[in-house]
């Protein structure tokens, strides 16, 4: 009745972004972006839930499906986790700690085309509900994200300048300057818990950081990186945010 869709990693590799966008579409079905895949599905559709603002609606869905997701470290392991749908490419990578009723060997980008081909070939409708389970997840997060601007207000005039007004400050500058098109780099820990939430992704591969490790210092490298290999950030310079 409650599902939520994570989509990781795998998703940004697959090339997956339009055939989950179609899916969730179909099925009315909230999505969580993480790492590498945030924008993948685009942080401005009214189905997406942000993993940091988010975490009301994450404890309350009674099933998950996990694309392209290695669970780690920064998943707690899958720890209290409700029963969750596996679709990974490596067999690997398919987590055995936590309840998989189903898993799923195969490109997220494909199964996700087979499932929305199935869904429309059947004319099938979401059950009765769903649009309250939507509701429900859209109006958690708005409030959530209106309690963090508030907030990160209230540090504006912090010195030194703290964490949480910085990644807000930063974010609306890309956004009024840029549009929102930047690549963003999340360099330490501190700094991404506050200002990850700020940052509404576009495209897939939008955000980076040190993936399954808690890396701090490579925010500066991968920085020069993307501007060498996108030559889009002409136009829109990537932001290196750090600060641990």
């Amino acid at each position: 009745k409650k599902p939520l869709i994570f989509a990781v990693d795998g998703c940004h590799w697959a090339n997956a972004g339009t055939a989950l966008v179609e899916f969730c579409e179909a099925a009315q079905i909230p999505c969580v972006t993480r790492r590498i895949a945030r924008g993948c599905f685009p942080e401005t559709h009214p189905f997406f839930l942000q993993h940091f603002a988010g975490k009301k609606a994450m404890k309350a869905a009674d099933v998950r499906m996990a694309l392209g997701m290695k669970v780690g470290t920064f998943d707690d392991f899958g720890a209290g986790w409700p029963p969750t749908i596996q679709v990974n490419e490596s067999m690997e990578h398919i987590w055995n700690y936590i309840d998989t009723p189903v898993a799923i060997v195969g490109s997220p980008r494909i199964v996700l085309q087979q499932m929305t081909e199935y869904i429309r070939k059947n004319n099938l409708k979401p059950p009765a509900g769903r649009d309250e389970w939507v509701k429900f997840c859209e109006e958690t997060q708005k409030g959530t994200l209106d309690e963090l601007n508030a907030k990160a207000e209230k540090y504006k005039d912090h010195k030194p300048l703290h964490f949480g007004y910085v990644g807000k400050a930063a974010w609306d500058v890309c956004e009024e300057m840029y549009g929102g098109m930047n690549r963003v780099i999340f360099d330490g820990y501190t700094i991404t818990a506050y200002a990850a939430s700020f940052v509404h992704a576009r495209y897939s591969g939008q955000c980076m950081d040190s993936g399954e490790q808690a890396g701090v210092g490579h925010g500066v490298g991968m920085a020069i990186g993307c501007a060498f290999a996108d030559p889009d950030t002409r136009k829109h310079p990537v932001l290196a945010l750090m600060g641990d």
